[in-house]
C-alpha cells in the first residue's frame, strides 16, 4: 500500500517515461538523473513496534505527559506556607514606615526593613523555595529530593567535595546575582532623594533577573536537556499568566471608569478569554516543544512533564481569580456601593455553567460541532475548586498585618464586608457546582480519541502534503533540467513517525481522562505567584501600600507617589 501510495506522486506520467507522448524540445521536461532510492526501513527509534501506534503513547524510554489535577490538602498547606511570607513581608513594610518598637525611624533601619519586604513578600517564596524546583525539573529532569550535582554526567566519579561545590554553586551566584540586584533597586536614590516604589522594583527586578539568571545558568550550570523545551517552559508557565494577569486588570479598570457599572457584567468572560486562551497557548508550546518530540522525551525519561502544564493551567486560574478579587476590591474602593453584586453575582452564575458545561455546548453548537472539550480545557474546569482560594492567603495575611500594627478592619466596614462576600460567593459557587455533579448534570458535549484507522488516514494525509513539499512539481517546466530534490524521499522512513505523533497529540488532548495528582512542590509555585500579584494588583491600585496597611486615609493625597512609582523614605508619608 505504501508503494502504491508513493507512486501517486511520481513526477512523470507512466505514458511519458514510456515514450508514448513527445513534447517538442524547448518544452520537453528533461527528467532528472534517478537517484537510488530504496525503501529504508524505519529507524530504530522510531520502529512502529516501538511508537505503539495503536495503544499507549507514553511507551517505555520516554518522558510521561500526563495531567495532574491539584489537591485541596496540598492547595491549603502550599497557600498557608505562602501566606507566613506574605503576611511577614506586610509587616516589614508597615514597620519601614512606622519603625520597629522602642527604636526611632532612621534611614538605614527603614531600607532595610523594605528589603526584607520585598525578600519575604516575593524573594523568598518565588525565586528561592518554588521556582528551582520548576527550573530543575524542566531544565535537567530533577526531582525535588535530587541534588543539582546529579545533572552532571560524570557525577557518580567525582568526590563528595567537587559534587558539594556543583550542588551549592549555581545556586549561590544566582542568588547572590539576584539579591544584588534587588537591593540595589530598592535602596539606591533615584529622583531627588525617593526611591523606586513597588512597580517599578518588581518589573525592572525581573527584566534584569532573567537574562542574568540564563547566562549564570548556561555558563556554571551542567548541560540542559533541550534549550528549546526548557526556555520556553519558563514563558509558558510564569510570563504569560503574569503578563495576561496584568492586561485583564488594567484594561477592565480603564474600561469600568469609562463605561460605568454595567460593565461588571462582562468581568467573568474577560477572565474566562484569558484563561481559555492561556490554556490553548500553553498546550500549544507543550505540544510542540516536548510531545511530539521523541529525542527530546528520551531525554526526560523517568519524569513525567505533564506536571509543567497542569501546573502552568493551575497558574492560569489562580491568577485569574486573584485578578477577580483586585478588580472588585478595587472598584469598591473607588465606587462604594451596592452595584458592586453586580460582577460578584455574574460570576458565580457564569463558573456554576462553566463547570456542568454549557459554554463548551454553546462553542460545540456555534462552531458546528467542531469545538468538543479537551483534556486541558477540563483540567482548568476541574482546577477551579481548589485554585480559586489561594488568593483568600493574601487577603488573610493583610487583615492579619493590620492586626498587628492597629489598623484592623472593622467587621462592618463596606472593605470587610466585600472580601467576605467574594469568599461566600467561592463557596457557593464550589457547592453549586458539586451539587450538580453528584446530579449528573452535564452539557458538555462527548469528546473520544481517534481510532487506528482515523489514525492511519490523518497519517496517510500528512505524508502526501510532506512529500508534495520535497518532491518535484508535475507542472511542465521551461527548464531543461529541472534541480532535483535535495535527498531522496521515502514514505516508509516518516509514516511511522507522523503516526506516532497523531496518535500521541490525540490522546493527550482527547484520550482517556485519567488525570494524576499534582505533587506537593507543583502547588507552590502557583499559590506564591497569585498571592503576591493579588497584593500587588491592589497596590498599584489603590494608590500605595500604605493605604491598603492603613497607615494613610483612603486617597488622601490623591497621588501614586507613595509606595508605587516613588517611594520617599522618612518623608510625611500621607501629605499630598
Amino acid at each position: 500500500e505504501l508503494h502504491h501510495f508513493q507512486t501517486r506522486y511520481d513526477p512523470m506520467s507512466s505514458s511519458e517515461k514510456e515514450g508514448s507522448i513527445e513534447l517538442p524540445l524547448h518544452v520537453r521536461r528533461v527528467p532528472p538523473p534517478p537517484e537510488k532510492c530504496e525503501a529504508k526501513a524505519p529507524k530504530a527509534e522510531e520502529s512502529p513496534a516501538e511508537l505503539d501506534v495503536d495503544g499507549d503513547s507514553n511507551t517505555s524510554g520516554v518522558g510521561e505527559a500526563k495531567l495532574c489535577l491539584p489537591s485541596a490538602r496540598w492547595t491549603l498547606l502550599s497557600s498557608l506556607l505562602a501566606s507566613i511570607f506574605m503576611f511577614m513581608g506586610l509587616l516589614a513594610f508597615s514597620f519601614s514606615e512606622l519603625g520597629l518598637p522602642g527604636l526611632p525611624l532612621e534611614f538605614g533601619p527603614q531600607l532595610l526593613l523594605r528589603v526584607a519586604g520585598w525578600a519575604f513578600m516575593f524573594y523568598l517564596p518565588i525565586f528561592v523555595v518554588s521556582a528551582p524546583l520548576v527550573r530543575n525539573y524542566a531544565m535537567w529532569a530533577l526531582r525535588p529530593e535530587q541534588a543539582l550535582s546529579d545533572a552532571w554526567p560524570d557525577s557518580a566519579e567525582r568526590g563528595r567535595l567537587r559534587r558539594l561545590l556543583r550542588c551549592c554553586g549555581v545556586p549561590l551566584a544566582l542568588n547572590v546575582s539576584w539579591a544584588t540586584i534587588w537591593t540595589l533597586l530598592i535602596c539606591v536614590p533615584v529622583r531627588d532623594g525617593d526611591h523606586f516604589g513597588m512597580f517599578p522594583v518588581f518589573v525592572l527586578g525581573n527584566v534584569l533577573s532573567l537574562p542574568t539568571g540564563i547566562l549564570l545558568v548556561s555558563r556554571l550550570g551542567p548541560a540542559v536537556l533541550s534549550k528549546h523545551y526548557a526556555l520556553m517552559t519558563a514563558p509558558s508557565c510564569v510570563f504569560f499568566p503574569i503578563f495576561g494577569f496584568a492586561a485583564v486588570v488594567a484594561g477592565y479598570i480603564t474600561l469600568r471608569r469609562i463605561a460605568g457599572v454595567w460593565i461588571g457584567i462582562l468581568m467573568p468572560l474577560v477572565l474566562s478569554i484569558y484563561e481559555f486562551l492561556g490554556t490553548i497557548l500553553v498546550a500549544k508550546i507543550f505540544i510542540l516543544k516536548f510531545l511530539t518530540k521523541r529525542k527530546v522525551r528520551e531525554s526526560y525519561a523517568g519524569t513525567n512533564q505533564g506536571v509543567i502544564v497542569s501546573m502552568a493551567i493551575c497558574n492560569l486560574h489562580a491568577l485569574a481569580e486573584g485578578a477577580r478579587l483586585t478588580l472588585l476590591y478595587v472598584d469598591g474602593f473607588e465606587n462604594p456601593s451596592p452595584s458592586i453584586l453586580i460582577p460578584i453575582v455574574s460570576g458565580v452564575l457564569w463558573n456554576v455553567l462553566l463547570r456542568i458545561g454549557f459554554m463548551d455546548r454553546c462553542l460545540h453548537l456555534v462552531s458546528c460541532q467542531r469545538w468538543k472539550p479537551n483534556n486541558c480545557s477540563k483540567l482548568l474546569r476541574e482546577s477551579g475548586y481548589c485554585m480559586g482560594y489561594p488568593r483568600f492567603g493574601a487577603i488573610g495575611a493583610l487583615l492579619l498585618a493590620r492586626l498587628c500594627i492597629g489598623t484592623a478592619l472593622p467587621l462592618e466596614s463596606p472593605r470587610m464586608l466585600l472580601l467576605l462576600g467574594v469568599l461566600l460567593a467561592e463557596v457557593v459557587e464550589d457547592l453549586l457546582s458539586c451539587a450538580l455533579w453528584h446530579l449528573n448534570v452535564n452539557l458538555s458535549p462527548s469528546s473520544s480519541s481517534l481510532t487506528a484507522s482515523e489514525v492511519e488516514k490523518i497519517s496517510r494525509g500528512r505524508l502526501a502534503r510532506r512529500l508534495a513539499s520535497v518532491l518535484p512539481s508535475t507542472d511542465v517546466s521551461l527548464s531543461v533540467s529541472p534541480a532535483p530534490p535535495s535527498r531522496p524521499v521515502c514514505s516508509s522512513e516518516f509514516f511511522p513517525t507522523i503516526q506516532w505523533k497523531v496518535r500521541v497529540v490525540d490522546d493527550f488532548i482527547y484520550g482517556p481522562e485519567d488525570f494524576g495528582k499534582l505533587p506537593f512542590w507543583a502547588h507552590l509555585l502557583p499559590t506564591a505567584l497569585a498571592q503576591f500579584h493579588t497584593i500587588l494588583a491592589m497596590i498599584v491600585f489603590s494608590n500605595g501600600p500604605l493605604y491598603i496597611l492603613g497607615l494613610c486615609n483612603d486617597l488622601t493625597g490623591g497621588s501614586h507617589e507613595f509606595g508605587v512609582l516613588w517611594w520617599p523614605v522618612a518623608a510625611s508619608r500621607c501629605e499630598g
